[in-house]
């Protein structure tokens, strides 16, 4: 599916229009002030729910979406942040629930693994938050989202501090074929989500042809928080990025 596939709030590709929007959440959001989008007509989000119009952002009361980092966001009666159908965009095929607002994240990935970083393809996640976290029912996927993807924690063998559970402020490293490991590849156009076990999206990324090259990974700059660029791979250490990046 690659980098033109669906993938929800708050980090997506918009299919028509293949652009990429970046991870925020509420919290972020709120540290930002975007500019109000100069758009009119009825608006919704790219799952096809209305906007929650109007909508207080920062004291002002607002009528349309809003621009930020290049996407237009509005907020679901739910109260949640989400990317707004672009004018004369279509719906996402398949759309999935609303990003939760979530202390978990996709850290970083390792596509075209080395001898020296485990010599696999791997996902790392991170607790942004101040106590551990048990992710079993947890599920990882690729692009391939109408197929089962890998459990977290789903046999006892794979439970427990540095399987399931990930401490405060720490990492879990989520290694391919390894014994609590997924079984899917990550190709060098790609996508990775993070489900709870009821469904929701967690978080999400993607990644296209020359982004992370071999014995390079694919993570966030600042650690945990930032935007996905090339890095030095840091297995459950702070993201480092490559000299001269």
């Amino acid at each position: 599916m690659g980098k033109n596939a669906a993938i929800a709030a708050v980090t997506l590709c918009i299919l028509k229009l293949g652009a990429e929007a970046s991870r925020v959440d509420a919290r972020s959001m709120q540290e930002t002030a975007p500019q109000q989008a100069p758009m009119d007509g009825e608006r919704m989000t790219i799952f096809g729910e209305p906007c929650a119009f109007p909508f207080e952002f920062e004291g002002e009361e607002l009528n349309d979406c809003l621009l930020f980092d290049e996407e237009e966001w509005c907020i679901l009666p739910s109260g949640e942040w989400a990317p707004c159908v672009p004018v004369g965009g279509d719906l996402i095929e398949a759309p999935m629930s609303p990003q939760t607002t979530s202390d978990i994240v996709i850290n970083e990935i390792v596509h075209k693994p080395i001898p020296e970083y485990h010599n696999k393809d791997w996902i790392e996640l991170k607790n942004l938050g101040n106590e551990d976290k048990d992710l079993q029912g947890y599920v990882l996927k690729d692009d391939k989202l109408d197929r089962p993807g890998f459990v977290i924690g789903e046999t006892s063998e794979c439970r427990g501090m540095g399987k399931s559970i990930i401490p405060a402020n720490g990492y879990l490293l989520v290694i391919r074929d390894d014994d609590c490991g997924f079984t899917f590849g990550l190709a060098s156009d790609e996508e990775a989500h993070l489900f709870d076990p009821e469904g929701n999206l967690v978080d999400t990324l993607n990644w296209e042809m020359g982004d992370a090259p071999r014995g390079i990974s694919w993570g966030r700059i600042p650690d945990g928080t930032g935007a996905f660029t090339n890095n030095f791979p840091t297995p459950l250490e702070a993201n480092r990025l490559l000299e001269g990046a």
